[in-house]
């Protein structure tokens, strides 16, 4: 019912709603139970609107801030944030803090074990938890929590190392992650082709604009 509400509605900010094929696309994809699912889009055939009438439905059910944006380049995740307005980052950028999640972490068990300490001042003290309180808001803010889309634009130029260490996060994290592009377009300058393999392995069955 979510689903058909949003995409029935006005997109946020527009003043139209999806087309069909657009519509058809969203329902597939929210509603599919999948943890990763492939979106085909040529250019020109309304993948953005079809993003933002997604994000309207997910959000409706997940809340606000439940949908991040990544792109394998910085201005296409800056375009992607334009179009969704939505939180977005360089896929490798994405990658990188999470990895430095490890370190965060052993940074707060230090900070904490200092504040353990009797003889600091209630200044020093005072320093430390804020150390900590900044800490602990970068690893959330770079951490995937259940029930969160992860939304991949321009997939067919990501690396496939890169992708399946985002899936196998996200798959931790319990969330899902939406691959988006054009399997006709050329593959990524590393080891890729990822995309199109999904597409292919979907036989016909992934949701495609036209």
């Amino acid at each position: 019912r979510t689903v058909a509400v949003a995409t029935d509605a006005t997109l946020p900010g527009k003043d139209y709603a999806l087309s069909l094929d657009q519509a058809v696309a969203v329902e597939q994809i929210a509603t599919s139970g999948r943890q990763l699912d492939v979106l085909i889009g040529p250019a020109g055939t309304g993948k953005s609107t079809t993003m933002a009438g997604l994000r309207a439905a997910w959000e409706t059910e997940h809340g606000a801030g439940s949908v991040l944006g990544l792109a394998p380049s910085a201005a296409a995740a800056e375009v992607l944030a334009d179009e969704l307005e939505i939180d977005t980052e360089n896929t490798a950028k994405w990658l990188y803090e999470h990895h430095q999640e490890t370190d965060k972490l052993a940074r707060i068990a230090d900070l904490k074990r200092t504040l353990g300490a009797p003889t600091l001042s209630e200044s020093r003290r005072a320093a430390l938890r804020r150390q900590i309180a900044i800490t602990e808001a970068e690893i959330t803010r770079w951490r995937l929590r259940a029930g969160q889309l992860v939304i991949v634009d321009e997939a067919s130029l990501a690396g496939t190392f890169a992708l399946d260490e985002l899936v196998t996060v996200a798959r931790a994290a319990r969330a899902k992650v939406l691959l988006v592009g054009d399997h006709a377009q050329l593959s990524a300058v590393e080891a890729g082709g990822m995309f199109a393999a999904l597409v292919r392995d979907r036989d016909g069955l992934a949701p495609e604009l036209t």
